[in-house]
């Protein structure tokens, strides 16, 4: 390896580290909210003012490191693995993955600094004002996930299924990688349609695979280094 890619292969396997560690939090919101909270902008903001502001809170910063982690160091530093295997693939969907959490930090910051307030109004206000607060939503900007688990979850796939083809990591670990995957990409019909089993199917998929994965990836790019 030269310097620069040393120092990138270092970079991001201390950045895999830590989102693996953090990754096991994600789950908290779909253990610790009722279901009407995740799909009903009334009853969330009800649940978020009657004691589970802190559940939230604590989702959203965690997915707001995870995303700057993922789109600063993870990214490079694995796409640059499985580049020759396919050049033009990794080059697309690390843009893609690069944008979603680029996107998804945007959105969760944006609910960490408009949520409180808005869930006071609604808890405060009359039926005409909460009805006004439901209208609007809450403040995301990609609230099915198309860009914010679509992009990485299409990048998971092909660097992890690149890998496989061509034998650049252990097979078990891109397996881990394209399960992850998919449960990124099976939030996107959960949130559509509201589907619960379909929900905690992603979100228990995505709590196990997505943490063994960086953490596993993570030690193998410091060794690599």
């Amino acid at each position: 390896m030269s310097g620069k890619n040393e120092i990138g292969g270092k970079l991001g396997g201390a950045c895999a580290l830590a989102v693996g560690a953090l990754n096991v939090l994600l789950v908290l919101y779909i253990v610790a909210t009722s279901a009407p909270a995740r799909y009903d902008t009334g009853a969330f903001y009800l649940a978020y003012t009657q004691g589970e502001a802190a559940v939230a809170t604590v989702n959203w910063t965690m997915l707001v490191v995870t995303a700057l982690l993922s789109l600063a160091a993870i990214v490079p530093a694995v796409s640059d693995l499985v580049r020759a295997e396919g050049g033009e693939w990794v080059r697309a969907t690390s843009i893609l993955a690069v944008v979603g959490w680029a996107v998804m930090a945007m959105s969760f910051l944006n609910l960490l600094a408009k949520v409180p307030g808005l869930a006071r109004n609604y808890a405060a206000g009359d039926e005409m004002a909460r009805a006004a607060l439901v209208a609007v939503g809450l403040p995301e900007i990609d609230p099915d996930g198309w860009l914010v688990f679509g992009g990485p979850g299409l990048w998971f796939l092909v660097v992890n299924g690149l890998a496989l083809r061509g034998g650049r990591w252990p097979k078990v670990l891109s397996w881990a990688g394209i399960l992850a995957g998919g449960c990124f990409l099976l939030t996107i019909p959960a949130a559509i349609y509201e589907i619960e089993s379909l929900n905690l199917v992603a979100a228990g998929g995505g709590a196990l695979f997505s943490p063994l994965w960086h953490i596993w990836m993570g030690l193998r790019l410091l060794r690599r280094s």
